[in-house]
């Protein structure tokens, strides 16, 4: 019985990654402008700049920090300038 409980689990684990990369196939790729990282003590943050698809005077920037497991990426957006 635990053997049984073991492989259903580990069955849905394995479905769950299996279904978020089949339902995003055919989803568009956004390509970096740009990458970097700061040198800032404890928080590692890695930034990454690109244009939108949608609207290409649109860019974005997306910023990852390290300094806890629970911390959310924070992005901020700008309109170019014609």
């Amino acid at each position: 019985m635990r053997y049984l409980l073991l492989t259903i689990l580990a069955a849905l684990s394995l479905n769950a990654g299996m279904w978020s990369t089949v339902s995003s196939l055919n989803m568009k790729e956004v390509h970096k402008d740009a990458e970097y990282k700061i040198d800032t003590a404890g928080f590692n943050p890695r930034i990454y700049e690109f244009t939108t698809i949608t609207e290409p005077k649109m860019k974005c920037v997306l910023i990852f920090s390290s300094s806890n497991e629970n911390s959310s990426p924070t992005m901020q957006c700008i309109k170019l300038k014609d």
